[in-house]
């Protein structure tokens, strides 16, 4: 790759870096470093069905292959749920329990939104 490009004015490489910076420290700051990035993708895909007006229950959360076996994604969702980032509702079936975002979900997603949108406006 060819440093001159990276380098032009308006190239935004730098705040695509200063963005992934920015994402890391708000994930830290609100689970206090507790939150690795496994359980942010499930937060992430929990949050996604939220705001479509879908709920997402346990088994899809761990039918979440690419993340890891379905053991370690129970560990994750379990892990939010200790973190009070992801409330369980109770159901007959425990398979069909929905996974619903908190409001401290809430405030991290709209910390990053934040945090994003003042990069890049600078």
């Amino acid at each position: 790759m060819n440093l001159a490009v990276i380098q032009e004015p308006g190239n935004n490489i730098q705040t695509a870096i200063n963005i992934g910076h920015s994402l890391r420290a708000a994930i830290a700051d609100h689970s206090n470093g507790a939150m690795g990035y496994r359980e942010y993708q499930i937060l992430e895909s929990i949050m996604s069905e939220y705001l479509g007006q879908r709920q997402m229950v346990m088994e899809q959360g761990m039918r979440l292959n690419h993340l890891g076996s379905r053991y370690t994604l129970h560990k994750s969702i379990k892990k939010l749920i200790v973190l009070g980032f992801v409330a369980i509702e109770e159901s007959q079936d425990s398979r069909l329990r929905p996974l619903v975002p908190t409001e401290q979900a809430l405030t991290l997603f709209t910390n990053i939104s934040d945090r994003i949108r003042k990069l890049v406006n600078k």
